[in-house]
């Protein structure tokens, strides 16, 4: 899952910079303010490039709540804002001045890390980041509906292959659950309709299930990698090598 993640910010960051026109290097504004800040950390600007990391920039929360970079582009590109290790959130920088709330750190008196959907207020290339951001962000939360649901069957433990049956929830972008879910700067603090509809999905998962969903996630894999069976796949992933007008797109 994680892999596939990466490649599709890839393939994003590779449209982004292929539809950009050279430039030089540009300042952009990064802002916002964090509703609960936990300022034993600070707020990060990271350049990430597959498992190693550079801290571009970093700043203290004030303490009404607000930060504020400016940052200098000279490479237009997805970079992650780190919100003092409780949140972070995938941005375009390129020209478009930004502002971007978090809710911070966790309030409850047991913590957990369940971060809510952050959304950037920005232009036409961060849109295209909310949406991926979006993809991730309800991926992560099916993600933990199935762990929850599986962890609280009795007698799981007692019969490992036993088959089982959960319940899962579908319900529309227009109903007032989707909307409470997305950040307050796309509802803009209003419920715009409550017409959404909603459905109980009764989802039975076997041995069997398991299986065939992993066979599904190797197949795509290995589709990826440009690999057309499982002997080509193994061992033999090779890097593909970009274009220079490709390359030239990217790293201006």
């Amino acid at each position: 899952m994680e892999k596939m993640k990466c490649s599709l910010a890839f393939f994003v960051a590779v449209f982004l910079g292929a539809c950009t026109a050279p430039s030089s290097e540009k300042e952009i504004t990064i802002k916002g303010k964090v509703q609960f800040p936990d300022n034993q950390f600070n707020m990060e600007i990271v350049e990430r490039n597959g498992f190693d990391k550079t801290i571009i920039d970093s700043c203290k929360v004030n303490e009404d709540g607000t930060y504020r970079f400016t940052m200098k582009v000279d490479r237009p590109g997805v970079y992650t804002l780190d919100c003092q290790k409780w949140q972070s959130v995938q941005f375009w920088a390129e020209d478009e001045d930004l502002e971007i709330d978090f809710r911070g750190m966790d309030t409850a008196r047991i913590k957990i890390k369940n971060p809510p959907y952050v959304y950037i207020n920005g232009g036409p290339n961060n849109e295209v980041m909310n949406l991926m951001n979006w993809d991730s962000y309800r991926n992560y939360q099916l993600m933990i509906g199935v762990s929850q649901g599986v962890y609280r069957i009795q007698g799981l433990d007692d019969h490992p292959w036993k088959k089982y049956k959960l319940c899962r929830e579908h319900y529309g972008m227009s109903t007032k659950r989707a909307q409470s879910e997305m950040s307050p700067m796309m509802t803009k603090g209003q419920l715009k309709t409550s017409e959404g509809i909603t459905k109980i999905v009764k989802i039975e998962y076997s041995l069997e299930g398991w299986i065939e969903n992993f066979e599904h996630y190797l197949r795509t894999m290995i589709s990826y990698c440009n690999k057309y069976n499982l002997e080509s796949f193994i061992g033999n992933v090779t890097t593909e090598i970009m274009s220079p007008n490709a390359f030239n797109s990217y790293y201006k």
